[in-house]
């Protein structure tokens, strides 16, 4: 029930913004500063074990109304350029959830030692969680077994077919 009633919210929210924006390019300026805002959260989770699903929130609520006071101000004739736009949007939102993982709660070390056992992702909590139990390490490869030279090709190859898919000369407008 709250979720079919979130999504009605989510519909009539997003069904009034219509008569906020003038443009495209204003629904792909907040949509480009919600996702700046949130992007830096989404790559440091990995990286970081106080990032939680709090910090999560807390950036994309803040991202959120940060984006929607840059179209206020601007609908009041208060213009600031894309890219201070988003400078200050990525400032504001990495304050807010970085001091949401200082003063929220903290996930609980058995779910982080089980998703560290599960995943095993590269530098995830300085090596706190790698123990499992006495006398056991789940968190790293044998000595000359390391996989870091081999995941970052992998990550490489991952977004150059991305990138390359996405391309404007994929496609050729000419139909030749």
């Amino acid at each position: 029930m709250v979720g079919r009633l979130a999504t009605v919210l989510l519909f009539v929210l997003s069904s009034s913004l219509v008569f906020v924006l003038d443009s495209a390019k204003d629904a792909f300026d907040v949509i480009l500063q919600i996702g700046a805002g949130t992007g830096l959260l989404y790559l440091i989770r990995w990286f970081w074990w106080r990032v939680n699903a709090w910090c999560e929130v807390a950036a994309m609520v803040s991202s959120f109304l940060i984006s929607l006071v840059f179209l206020i101000l601007a609908k009041n004739g208060i213009h600031f350029s894309t890219h201070a736009a988003l400078l200050t949007t990525i400032a504001f939102t990495t304050v807010c959830w970085v001091t949401t993982a200082f003063v929220g709660p903290v996930t609980d070390r058995q779910v982080l030692i089980d998703f560290y056992a599960k995943v095993r992702p590269f530098g995830r909590d300085g090596g706190r969680s790698r123990t499992t139990r006495p006398g056991r390490r789940v968190g790293r490869a044998p000595r000359g077994r390391r996989q870091h030279p081999l995941a970052l090709l992998g990550w490489v190859a991952g977004c150059t077919m991305i990138w390359s898919s996405s391309s404007p000369w994929a496609t050729s407008s000419t139909g030749g």
